[in-house]
């Protein structure tokens, strides 16, 4: 699994449209939970952490990217595959 950390106001648009890469060429996700709530407080003071079912997703053709030990990326994640967990 993989992580993203967003704020209230993002989640709602992403439970409903899934995780765009919005103004960038990626969608960000990162490894651990503790990694995308400090990306999370980048722009809030209570970030929503969502959970990324990779293992569902690349078995349905998503391919995931790992870039750094703490960035992973993908082109778009469906919400099908996102659950809220924080």
């Amino acid at each position: 699994v993989l992580y993203h950390g967003t704020t209230l106001d993002a989640a709602h648009k992403i439970l409903r449209e899934g995780l765009k890469p919005m103004r960038r060429r990626w969608v960000h996700l990162s490894p651990t939970i503790e990694i995308a709530t400090i990306v999370g407080l980048r722009r809030t003071k209570n970030p929503v952490i969502f959970e990324i079912d990779v293992e569902k997703a690349r078995k349905n053709g998503l391919k995931f990217y790992k870039a750094t030990d703490k960035v992973y990326l993908c082109s778009y994640v469906p919400p099908k595959y996102i659950k809220r967990v924080l």
